[in-house]
């Protein structure tokens, strides 16, 4: 989980996610790994209004970040 909030420092597609960590399965990962980390309001989309836009990237959050340096624990 923190290598995908640390790239998720810059928008990055879901597409993008896969390959950086050789992952096939996209729903598998999506269920896995990315609703965790949205659930905890650690990523989220670029474009909030538009969930399913295929244009959407996923982008770190405050409170991710806050958790990426180890300033908010869970």
């Amino acid at each position: 989980l923190i290598g995908i909030l640390s790239l998720c420092t810059e928008p990055v597609k879901l597409k993008d996610l896969l390959l950086a960590f050789n992952y096939k399965n996209e729903k598998a990962f999506r269920d896995n790994y990315i609703k965790p980390l949205r659930s905890l309001d650690f990523i989220t989309f670029t474009n909030e209004e538009k969930p399913t836009d295929p244009e959407n990237k996923y982008k770190i959050t405050e409170q991710g970040k806050a958790f990426l340096t180890g300033q908010l624990l869970i």
